[in-house]
């Protein structure tokens, strides 16, 4: 900035003053700048004028006074309003004191707090500014990097579906929240500002010692989990929320949140369905030794009571006129009181047996109140029982058994648990019918000579099969195929010499895919003959595989666990395995209609164990396991149940209309190791 020529006092006297003046300021500039570390300078009274400037290797000095030291020192983009303050403080005569940008002496851009004090003669007219200039650009760029964090907070602070709080390590007041986290936790955001609101308050007391720990490992990690817990909602109920978090640095915790409520749901569903599937395995190997109907009843209702810790389980079956029952099997706790064994519908009020008729389980969850039976209450005193539920089986439109079970308090049954009854009732109606059923096969020993026979045929026709199908898998992989690979290759090279675009190169290109389809589906034929797998690394990888590509080609999802163990099963029964979940999943993908499948194969106690389900539309099986194999064949479960059979192992069948099937496979090891490997 160009300064004005600067007027000559004519009058000697006069300007004796301010020359003393100055050399006074002179003498005091140099003492300061000697005393200071900071930036020193001296200006012209209306600062057209710099006369000196002492950088101090933050700023580039000024030894001789210059006229361009705004071009010098200061941006363009700055020096108007630079300027600005400093004719405001000239013109009230009063300390410039401002926060601006500089050019550093190495070029670079800087911030400094210059503050300038005006020098005044006697008659108050300012003589000369001295300042001084401290380097503020660390200050400044840490607070420019504040100000980026802050916004990177705030904009985190609205990412949708992750909720976010900010609170007091010390006190666990909440400071501030987003929106998710409101919308999560039903609070309104004047509490939080109000400082009503701390993570304890929200935290269930069997989560708060778990929740210290995190905030103990936050001082040795500088973060928090990921962890999970429950948060009490404004509304008294509780969310469940994963967090993880991480300390600000300056007594604040920031923690992250997402709602897992659905996830937990699922967990709980899948908990239930994995309890509900064991408890009817171990039920399947309680009822399996048994051959008497009542005593497989028996069995049921013990295992019944002791599940679902019930006052008594109950097994009636139906007069053919369904106006009354017959208990036939019971287990009960030793405080139940007596009931009797034969009863009537119209006992117990309601309409109970129109519901029955129509295939309706009923649940009472308190006798005491329930309108559906307020005339009947007395009889239900009288057996001491407070919540109860009835299971109808209903067979070709009739109903034939009825499964009861008593609390002697209130109680909500759950879904699980109604499920589970229901399956328990028709598991054992088709066990007492399946043990009927074989009672009568064992009346004749000729009967069982033959079926030994023809199983010894069958054995042999199943071993010759899979000795056939192994070898023709090996020529269509090693003969087939190398020929198919000779010829692509005699292809390519054919392809090579034709002129691009000719006819030769394009039916060489031609026949170059054709033999490229041919090889992928030999291939597959000879997986669906032997998978190489299966002889190679076993039935856990060849299932694996198999379900895979099942899944591929049916669009139906499949969950398959497979844990037989390092030791590799009797090539026998990795062959018999293979193929009933094989021939299962065939008949799922044919027939179901489903939209999900689930197989086990696991090794327990001696024998393989599978099971394959699936949530399609089911069938009804009246007696799968007992009943004449010409009445599966239909079902598509002949082959299964021959296949085990010849291994000495068992196949149960649980199918309802609208409710999918069930197979369960069980093949001993022992009986197995004695059959000639296929």
């Amino acid at each position: 900035m160009d300064s004005s020529p600067r007027t000559d006092r004519s009058d000697a006297a006069g300007f004796a003053r301010p020359a003393d003046a100055l050399r006074a300021s002179e003498a005091r500039y140099r003492a300061l700048s000697t005393a200071s570390a900071d930036v020193i300078y001296r200006m012209s009274p209306d600062w057209r004028e710099m006369r000196r400037l002492d950088g101090r290797g933050f700023l580039a000095d000024t030894a001789e006074p210059i006229e361009g030291w705004l071009e010098r020192y200061i941006l363009p983009e700055d020096r108007a309003w630079v300027m600005a303050a400093i004719e405001e403080a000239i013109r009230d005569k009063r300390v410039f004191e401002l926060e601006h940008r500089v050019v550093r002496a190495d070029g670079a851009t800087g911030w400094t707090f210059s503050r300038a004090v005006p020098l005044l003669d006697d008659a108050g007219e300012i003589i000369e500014w001295i300042g001084a200039a401290s380097d503020i650009s660390a200050r400044k760029e840490a607070e420019a990097a504040l100000r980026a964090s802050e916004a990177r907070l705030r904009r985190m602070m609205n990412v949708d579906g992750v909720g976010m709080l900010v609170f007091e390590e010390a006190t666990g007041t909440l400071l501030d929240v987003n929106d998710a986290f409101l919308d999560m936790t039903g609070y309104a955001r004047d509490r939080v500002a109000a400082r009503a609101l701390d993570w304890r308050m929200l935290t269930p007391p069997e989560y708060i010692a778990a929740s210290e720990a995190q905030m103990a490992a936050l001082h040795e990690a500088g973060r928090i989990g990921p962890y999970e817990k429950e948060y009490i909602r404004a509304d008294g109920s509780r969310s469940w929320l994963l967090f993880a978090g991480a300390s600000l640095g300056n007594g604040t915790v920031v923690e992250y949140c997402a709602d897992i409520n659905d996830r937990k749901r699922a967990e709980a569903a899948l908990h239930a369905n994995e309890e509900r599937q064991a408890f009817l395995l171990q039920l399947s190997d309680a009822l399996r030794p048994l051959a008497d109907p009542v005593e497989m009843q028996k069995v049921t209702m013990q295992m019944l009571v002791e599940h679902l810790d019930l006052m008594r389980a109950s097994y009636f079956e139906i007069d053919a006129d369904e106006a009354g029952a017959t208990r036939t099997a019971t287990y009960e706790t030793s405080a139940a009181a007596p009931i009797p064994n034969r009863f009537f519908f119209s006992d117990f009020g309601g309409d109970i047996a129109a519901e029955y008729r129509a295939g309706h389980t009923v649940v009472f969850a308190d006798t005491e109140s329930d309108p559906r039976i307020a005339g009947s209450r007395a009889t239900y005193r009288a057996m001491g029982v407070r919540a109860w539920v009835g299971v109808p089986l209903v067979k070709e439109g009739r109903v034939v058994a009825v499964l009861g079970v008593h609390s002697p308090d209130t109680r909500e049954w759950t879904s699980a648990e109604v499920l589970l009854l229901e399956e328990v009732a028709e598991r054992t109606w088709s066990a007492a019918e399946r043990a009927r059923a074989e009672a009568v096969v064992r009346e004749s020993e000729e009967r069982q000579r033959e079926a030994r026979e023809r199983d010894a045929l069958r054995r042999q026709l199943v071993q010759a099969e899979e000795e056939e199908r192994r070898r023709l898998a090996r020529e269509l992989h090693d003969e087939a195929g190398q020929h198919l690979t000779a010829l692509g290759l005699g292809l390519q090279a054919l392809s090579n010499v034709a002129l691009p675009g000719s006819e030769i190169d394009r039916r060489t290109t031609e026949l170059r895919a054709l033999a490229n389809t041919l090889a992928v589906e030999m291939h597959a034929i000879a997986v669906r003959l032997r998978p190489k797998a299966l002889d190679d690394f076993g039935l856990e990888a060849a299932l694996a595989a198999y379900a895979e590509e099942w899944a591929r080609h049916s669009g139906i999802e499949v969950d398959l666990h497979a844990a037989v163990g390092a030791e590799r099963l009797p090539t026998a029964v990795e062959t018999a395995v293979y193929r009933v979940v094989q021939e299962a999943l065939t008949n799922i993908a044919r027939h179901s209609g489903a939209k999900h499948a689930g197989v086990v194969v696991e090794r327990r106690e001696g024998h393989v164990v599978a099971v394959v389900e699936d949530d399609g539309r089911g069938f009804p099986v009246p007696d799968s396991s007992g009943a004449p194999l010409k009445d599966l064949a239909g079902l598509g479960l002949l082959g299964i149940r021959e296949r085990v059979a010849l291994l000495g192992g068992t196949l149960d069948v649980e199918a309802t209309p609208g409710s999918g099937t069930t197979l369960f496979v069980r093949v001993p090891l022992a009986d197995a190791g004695a059959v000639t490997a296929p």
